[in-house]
């Protein structure tokens, strides 16, 4: 039996499939997490030049 079944979606997003990839940076350390392992899948997919990152600042709290 597939560990997959064919109503299911894949486990990562194809990154292939998009023109722009812009994760959002908290400043947090999980942000410096998510960014090394957004960039190993995005250099592993050859679109690592469609990746813009930003940080959106919420402003004084």
């Amino acid at each position: 039996m597939p560990s997959r079944t064919a109503n299911r979606p894949p486990s990562t997003p194809d990154l292939t499939s998009y023109d722009l990839l812009a994760p959002q940076l908290s400043g947090g350390k999980d942000s410096a997490v998510m960014m090394a392992v957004f960039m190993e899948a995005a250099q592993a997919a050859d679109v690592d030049d469609r990746v813009i990152s930003y940080h959106a600042s919420l402003g004084v709290l």
